[in-house]
């Protein structure tokens, strides 16, 4: 990542937690997600796979020292009215972050949490194998040097187009239900049915058909590629978008998904999920840089 601490936007630091403020997290995880806080992710590391003589293999960890913890804070000075479009900010990334709970100090002593518990509750939750080597210690300086833009965007959205805002909240508020929950794939589609998409008036355009090619034309004018190839291999975008949408529709109506034989194509709810989560987000990046050019496609 480079030199920390890291102004991500005017006066607030990503950094490294030192050891009081680590005390006072792993208290706060300990006190509040015993059952669900998988601590080796922030205080061991995997060792190098070993193969035996059967063909099998295995690894071991090593516990890291005290100064080795992967803990990290985002501090700013009181009163600060920025964190909440922080968070909507950093939700857009390509790899998201979590803002954990917030500590409130004064004249130097902390005063207990003032907020977060529901984000943080449902990310422990929906996250039972995050010992991963490197997973809770990578931090991507390409991906942090945008959260500035994303802030500055998501603060005159709220000013000028408050409907784009709300879906960007809404977006976000999805952290609070448990990840792998179908009410967050519903979510996900709502938020990209918002707007892009109006109330069909006959089949040819249907919700599924506007979905289908409008997301099929907005993937050539993302910011960042989405990646088709990778999740659904050659299979056409349109084609892509109809057999999501399908799948949409079993969860919202309670039919059974196969992905044995319907919903093969797209491999697994996992693969759905990830595909649907990125395709929302740049739908919400694009909304708040080119509102008239959607606005129009939404008429469409």
């Amino acid at each position: 990542m480079g030199q920390v601490p890291v102004e991500l936007i005017p006066g607030h630091f990503l950094q490294k937690a030192d050891m009081e403020q680590t005390n006072l997290i792993r208290e706060q995880l300990h006190r509040h997600y015993a059952r669900h806080y998988p601590l080796p992710a922030y205080e061991y590391e995997w060792l190098e796979e070993v193969k035996d003589d059967k063909g099998g293999s295995s690894r071991g960890s090593r516990e890291l020292s005290p100064n080795q913890y992967r803990y990290w804070i985002i501090s700013f000075d009181a009163p600060n009215t920025h964190t909440d479009a922080l968070q909507l900010a950093v939700n857009l990334l390509q790899d998201d972050l979590d803002l954990g709970f917030h500590f409130m100090y004064w004249k130097g002593e902390s005063q207990g949490i003032i907020s977060g518990h529901s984000n943080v509750s449902s990310y422990f939750e929906s996250h039972p194998g995050m010992f991963e080597k490197g997973g809770a210690d990578t931090i991507d300086a390409a991906q942090l040097s945008v959260i500035s833009d994303y802030f500055q965007s998501i603060k005159a959205c709220e000013k000028d187009q408050p409907h784009i805002y709300k879906t960007v909240r809404d977006f976000f508020q999805l952290k609070s239900l448990p990840r792998n929950s179908s009410m967050v794939i519903l979510g996900y589609f709502a938020a990209i049915e918002s707007l892009v998409t109006h109330d069909p008036k006959d089949d040819f355009n249907s919700l599924n058909h506007q979905i289908s090619t409008k997301m099929a034309l907005l993937s050539k004018r993302f910011e960042r590629q989405l990646d088709y190839d990778s999740h659904f291999g050659q299979l056409g975008r349109e084609q892509v978008w109809k057999k999501l949408y399908g799948y949409r529709s079993a969860l919202a109506h309670g039919t059974p998904a196969d992905f044995k034989t319907k919903f093969q194509i797209l491999k697994d709810p996992a693969n759905a999920h990830n595909f649907l989560k990125e395709a929302a987000k740049l739908v919400l990046l694009f909304a708040m840089k080119e509102p008239d050019f959607l606005a129009d496609l939404k008429k469409c």
